[in-house]
């Protein structure tokens, strides 16, 4: 999705907001009526440089935004017929609380205020109002999209990584690109417990970097560790009168603890209100003033303290991990019981002083110096945003799931492609996502649909064969178009489903997946119909294809020395969670025979009524067991248990398919397929699609092990 300016693109057809789509709750007139319908919505700036966050109200994002875009005007290529002046613009007379941002915006002196001269002929003059509204407006959309997506509470977002965080470009935002895409911020396992909250309130996220110190504390009393917001630590500061609200909204647990959304409780431990003892002992722990979200299903774990000490109205509180009431929370699910390991706040890799490219005029946030615990005298002080960095802060900063440098998305920057014959097999694997990119543009001669995002931090370029089409040529084609329009593409996983060879030595079950590797002088895939017919009926096979590359047959190495069992239940899980229909079918449906009997053709071997069904202990889990050797690849849909048997024996096969012959040789690649038949006479649909999200869970272990490569470096901006 990317927000054009009057316009919300998603996934291709445009829609303009028409009087009849306004919400009832937006006023299109009446400055007053807008602000106050921007007050009560949430904005997180993030910065993606120092791992922390201010959520504010939308009434100081939005001046904030304002005064980003007047900074950057002195300094852009119009800045000479640009008239705004400095000392013109009026501030609140009550500076430094979070509602001044209304007085600022409402006044008057300020929305009449000139920023460009009156073209020739035109009647309408530039001034600051235009431009409040223009952000008003781009806002606006942001947070109607975001209650849009996110569902009732967040629970549209339930099944999002809590680690990728997505948001919007602060630059594209305040330099007013005409195209705005959304980002990814990468949160730490320190900030995923306040990830819920920030998607259950529709707080939109904006992603930039040096905000600087938008609520601080006043006054000399506080602990020095706490005198800024610390950085890396995925903490998040807001304004008590923010919060109250949510507060007020959400009411009460049922056991008395305070809501600040519908299933969060908004817990202060002891901690919070106890003075910082570092100075006067020294080497004592310093204090951690850290407030937690807890989900309500916790409450009964959660010490209740009646009439807590009551923040002023002026205050700001901290919300992140606190060690004082630690939980553990993974990227989807409830959180742990369980402590971080302790970390420090790391050393700072970027300059003071680099230019932000907004100018070099510091500009003052409305809320900067609020007091995390409670109000003392007001100081000043300033913040620039640095939201452009030099190439050498630019190589220092920690790479993003989606780069704020990288404004679109460019074929170049995929390094991973998955080709999947079967549309439910692409299904599974885009279930696996970590998280999707929009649609490129279409390129002339390629007809082939691609799915695009992130998997294990892997730029991956995914599709399928064409609806009907299957082989090794179509295959072919299919990868061909691939790596021509995907230049840095380094390898590609075949992924999906195929017919197993059970054996006493190999104990090959559906669902289980089937890895190609190289088995002595054999590739690791087989071409079985690739060959000679010879005198007395025999067929010799000729011709080798390429073997898998070394980055992946590594990987493999090292996924072996090691469990896997419970990573690849949890990508198993992810899939079956978004697709029910791919649940395992049950183990009573997995029975290999020994011949064929009209009674199987009928089903009534599941009875168990036929006397050559061949019988094997039941296995003790239904996770799938990975098989590592020959995969047989050909142009033909084997259903005859003897022709299985005989190419087996010879080759020591423990899988048939039918496209990876035409692909290996044409990209480098390895296969993956998951085992739904047994390539006899009871071949049946059932098993597909749980083995196609076996296929894909180990596809997404796999790229969890093979090294990444950096994704600026093939960006070709």
């Amino acid at each position: 999705m990317r927000v054009l300016e009057g316009k919300l693109i998603l996934s291709g057809p445009e829609f303009f907001i028409g009087a009849k789509d306004t919400p009832e709750h937006i006023s299109r007139k009446g400055n007053i009526r807008r602000l106050k319908w921007m007050s009560t919505k949430f904005v997180l700036l993030w910065d993606e440089r120092d791992k922390r966050g201010w959520l504010v109200n939308g009434t100081t994002a939005l001046l904030h935004i304002v005064r980003a875009f007047l900074s950057h005007a002195k300094e852009d290529n119009f800045k000479s017929a640009f008239q705004f002046k400095d000392e013109d613009f009026q501030e609140a007379k009550v500076p430094f609380t979070a509602d001044s941002a209304i007085a600022v915006l409402l006044n008057p002196v300020n929305r009449r205020l000139k920023l460009y001269d009156e073209e020739e002929g035109d009647g309408d003059e530039y001034l600051l109002k235009t431009q409040i509204d223009h952000f008003y407006n781009i806002l606006e959309q942001l947070i109607e999209y975001q209650a849009d997506i996110a569902g009732l509470n967040g629970s549209k977002l339930g099944n999002n990584p809590r680690r990728f965080l997505e948001g919007w470009d602060f630059e594209d935002v305040a330099k007013e690109c005409p195209t705005i895409y959304p980002r990814v911020a990468t949160i730490g396992d320190a900030g995923k417990g306040w990830v819920d909250f920030i998607r259950a309130i529709h707080a939109v996220t904006i992603v930039g970097r040096g905000f600087g110190d938008i609520i601080r504390p006043t006054g000399r009393d506080h602990c020095d560790s706490w005198a800024t917001l610390p950085t890396k630590r995925y903490y998040i500061a807001s304004c008590v009168s923010d919060l109250d609200r949510l507060l007020k909204e959400a009411g009460s647990h049922q056991d008395g603890h305070e809501l600040l959304c519908d299933n969060l409780i908004y817990h202060a431990p002891a901690s919070v209100y106890r003075p910082c003892q570092c100075r006067v002992t020294p080497g004592r722990k310093h204090c951690e003033p850290v407030r937690t979200l807890i989900p309500s299903a916790m409450s009964t774990a959660i010490p209740f303290r009646k009439s807590a000490t009551k923040l002023q109205e002026l205050g700001a509180v901290i919300l992140g991990y606190s060690s004082h009431f630690p939980l553990i929370w993974g990227d989807t699910g409830p959180p742990e019981r369980g402590e971080l390991p302790e970390t420090e706040p790391s050393p700072k890799t970027i300059e003071e002083d680099v230019d932000s490219g907004f100018g070099s005029n510091t500009t003052v946030s409305e809320i900067e110096n609020h007091s995390f615990f409670q109000p003392n005298s007001e100081t000043e002080s300033s913040v620039k945003p640095e939201e452009l960095q030099s190439p050498a802060a630019k190589k220092a900063l920690p790479n993003v799931t989606i780069s704020i440098e990288q404004k679109i998305h460019t074929r170049n920057q995929y390094t991973v492609g998955i080709i999947c014959p079967l549309p439910k097999e692409l299904m599974a694997v885009r279930a696996l996502f970590d998280y999707r990119h929009p649609k490129l543009a279409t390129i002339s001669g390629d007809s082939n649909h691609y799915a695009l995002g992130i998997m294990e931090g892997h730029w991956v370029v995914a599709t399928c064969l064409p609806s009907g089409e299957y082989g090794t040529n179509a295959a072919a084609s299919v990868a061909s178009s691939m790596i021509c329009n995907f230049p840095s593409i380094r390898f590609c996983l075949l992924v999906g489903i195929g017919g197993g060879v059970p054996s006493e030595k190999r104990d090959v079950r559906l669902g289980d997946v089937v890895v190609s590797q190289p088995t002595g002088t054999n590739s690791g895939v087989l071409q079985y119909d690739l060959g000679k017919e010879e005198d007395g009926d025999r067929f010799r096979l000729v011709g080798s294809l390429q073997r898998p590359p070394r980055v992946l047959t590594k990987a493999i190495g090292f996924l072996r020395s090691e469990p896997l069992a419970g990573r690849l239940e949890k990508c198993l899980s992810k899939v079956i969670d978004c697709l029910p229909t791919y649940k395992h079918p049950g183990q009573e449906l997995d029975v290999p025979t020994q011949a064929t009997c009209a009674s199987c053709n009928s089903w009534q071997w599941l009875l168990g009524s036929c006397s050559h069904i061949r019988q094997r202990l039941p296995r003790t889990t239904t996770m799938p067991t990975i098989h590592y050797g020959l995969v047989a690849s050909g142009n033909r849909v084997i259903k005859d248990k003897k022709f299985r048997n005989r190419l087996a024996r010879d080759h020591d096969i423990l899988c048939f398919e039918m496209e990876a012959a035409g692909v290996i040789n044409t990209v480098d690649c390895l296969v993956i397929r998951g085992i739904c038949d047994y390539c006899d006479a009871q071949k049946n649909d059932v098993w597909q699609e749980y083995a196609a999200a076996a296929a894909a869970a180990y596809a997404k272990l796999l790229l969890g092990v093979v090294t990444e490569v950096e994704q600026h470096g093939n960006a070709s901006q």
